[in-house]
């Protein structure tokens, strides 16, 4: 495993109980969820929840002026004060679609979204990296780059 998240195709292939190559194609382009990709003939995890090492990403020069989190109601007076956090997470999850932020949030319980002034964040020095194309990271978002939505 390398700092960017990758290994070998051929290491990944046991734990995939032999799985082919070309299975291992059809499986990542199907999944619902884009957590891991193939570049260079690596398998990479996009956001690392399953591995000690944090995956590196390029910063993004412009994000979206506004992005989205997802949460749950109990979550809003610590997020209103310490801001988001990873929490056990390499990164905290964003994205530039509303509906998503909240469908995320629903997993969780009763949802509420959170809109993420990037332009303020940026401001305050946050980084922002995205995996594709509604999903963005961030290490963290400070409470002034925070508001409810709704």
């Amino acid at each position: 495993m390398v700092r960017d998240g990758s290994t070998g195709i051929g290491r990944r292939k046991k734990a995939l109980a032999g799985a082919a190559e070309q299975q291992l194609h059809e499986i990542l382009a199907t999944s619902e969820k884009t957590r891991f990709e193939i570049r260079d003939g690596k398998v990479r995890a996009r956001y690392g929840h399953s591995i000690t090492e944090k995956v590196e990403h390029t910063p993004i020069d412009n994000p979206p002026a506004v992005l989205f989190h997802g949460t749950a109601r109990p979550n809003e007076a610590s997020i209103r004060e310490k801001g988001l956090l990873p929490s056990g997470r390499q990164y905290v999850h964003l994205s530039g679609d509303r509906a998503l932020a909240e469908k995320v949030g629903r997993r969780h319980g009763d949802p509420i979204v959170f809109v993420v002034d990037t332009v303020v964040a940026r401001s305050l020095g946050i980084r922002f990296f995205t995996v594709d194309e509604d999903v963005y990271l961030a290490d963290s978002i400070p409470p002034k780059a925070l508001k409810l939505d709704g």
